[in-house]
């Protein structure tokens, strides 16, 4: 079996010593069928990045392999994948009791898929500012893999550890960079500019990224500037004509118009009309923010039920703290922070 331990420079290091990312490669993804050949691990290690990276050369080392990494992995409290919580652990638990080795740690510690629900890894990884060098797909190594238990060849060898060696430094840019995500907060506020049909937030974080990035998601589109560190979030207004809906029982229709049973019980009852729910709502035009803020009184809606709130650069700034708290709440769902 070939051991590698490489030592790189640390950047935006946010990991603590007892986190660790792991990656392997496989000849394939039936756990009954295919062998895990090559296991990748990083972690900090006296100031360091630390790479270590095992390798078998025939299946019979499988088991030595396996058991390698459990001895290692017992160093460490919160193990980081990207996407192992459908692939690594079931492949790995499945070896491991296969072979008969114990794999209770791995439901004790804690561990943390960093893939997002939707966003795609090469998305993120050029948001992150990371480059491979490589690119090669996950079924080519999985042939790869194979070929070189069959005949083992340097070359190949070469070719599977460069690709681990990727994915453990991908998985580092990615953790930082959603981990500043993750930490930015409505304390690191600036300054907001409220403009005719837009608002800007500047932010001037707590934690600081080595590299400028844009970012556009949901509603927002961000950009960071890493010399200046400012992290800029911009916002636009939509002109809409919206509804928005109120409670049919406190209404009346007088003459087609809406009002409110106190008033209209005042009117004889030949001029009061029932309101039926779907008619009983305000309409009107204007700017809005496709948000809803808590201390809305009222909930204006488009015709696919999707909320709003007015925007008025006059009259808004009461409402910024609410709002760049769900900017940056639903920023901080890219994360994907939580035990399998």
């Amino acid at each position: 079996m070939i051991y590698i331990k490489k030592s790189l420079p640390v950047t935006d290091s946010f990991i603590s010593k007892d986190t660790c990312f792991l990656d392997f490669e496989t000849t394939g993804l039936s756990k009954q069928n295919d062998h895990i050949m090559c296991i990748g691990l990083a972690s900090l290690n006296e100031g360091d990045f630390l790479l270590e990276q095992w390798l078998i050369e025939n299946t019979e080392e499988e088991i030595k392999l396996l058991y390698t990494l459990m001895e290692t992995l017992h160093k460490f409290n919160r193990i980081y994948t990207y996407g192992g919580k459908h692939f690594e652990w079931p492949f790995l638990t499945f070896k491991l009791e296969a072979y008969d080795l114990d794999a209770s740690f791995l439901t004790a510690c804690h561990l943390v898929d960093l893939k997002p629900s939707k966003a795609k890894r090469t998305t993120l990884e050029s948001q992150a500012g990371f480059k491979r060098l490589q690119t090669s797909t996950g079924k080519e190594l999985a042939k790869l893999a194979k070929l070189s238990l069959q005949t083992p060849s340097e070359a190949y060898q070469t070719l599977i550890l460069e690709h681990n060696r990727e994915e453990l430094l991908s998985l580092q840019a990615l953790f930082n960079y959603l981990q500043f995500l993750k930490h930015l907060s409505s304390n690191d506020l600036k300054e907001t500019v409220l403009k005719e049909q837009s608002l800007v937030f500047r932010l001037s974080p707590t934690l600081t990224y080595s590299k400028s990035f844009d970012l556009t998601c949901k509603h927002v589109v961000c950009h960071y500037d890493t010399e200046q560190n400012i992290f800029q979030i911009q916002l636009e207004a939509h002109l809409l004509t919206l509804k928005t809906y109120l409670p049919a029982k406190d209404y009346y229709l007088i003459e087609g118009e809406l009002m409110h049973k106190s008033l209209a019980k005042l009117l004889p009852a030949s001029m009061r009309q029932k309101v039926a729910k779907d008619q009983c709502y305000l309409e009107q035009e204007g700017y809005y923010l496709p948000y809803t803020l808590e201390e809305s009184e009222r909930s204006w809606q488009d015709c696919n039920k999707v909320c709003y709130t007015p925007y008025d650069p006059n009259t808004f700034a009461p409402h910024i703290p609410s709002l760049l708290r769900q900017i940056l709440k639903s920023l901080s769902k890219l994360t994907s922070d939580s035990p399998q």
